[in-house]
């Protein structure tokens, strides 16, 4: 592995960091079962789900069909706001 051949993350298929990332999270869906529950940031730059992302092209393709039953997607909007104190 030779992470200066290939430093950044979007610079080629087989950065070491999305390489592992994308192994990591196809290990983690595959195990999933029952109701899946997905927390996405509504707020995020270029959309809630990019059609590049790990969710759509490892995690979601990866999941047994057999073992989950229901995907539901948290989509919270405004997450980088300061917190406010309830009383």
């Amino acid at each position: 592995m030779n992470p200066d051949s290939c430093p950044a993350w979007d610079e080629c298929d087989h950065n070491p960091i999305s390489s592992f990332w994308k192994k990591a999270s196809a290990t983690f869906a595959k195990s999933s079962c029952g109701i899946v529950k997905v927390m996405l940031n509504g707020s995020a730059d270029g959309g809630v789900a990019r059609k590049e992302s790990i969710l759509r092209t490892v995690e979601i393709p990866s999941m047994n069909q057999n073992a989950v039953s229901e995907i539901q997607f948290w989509i919270m909007d405004n997450v980088m706001a300061p917190r406010q104190k309830f009383m």
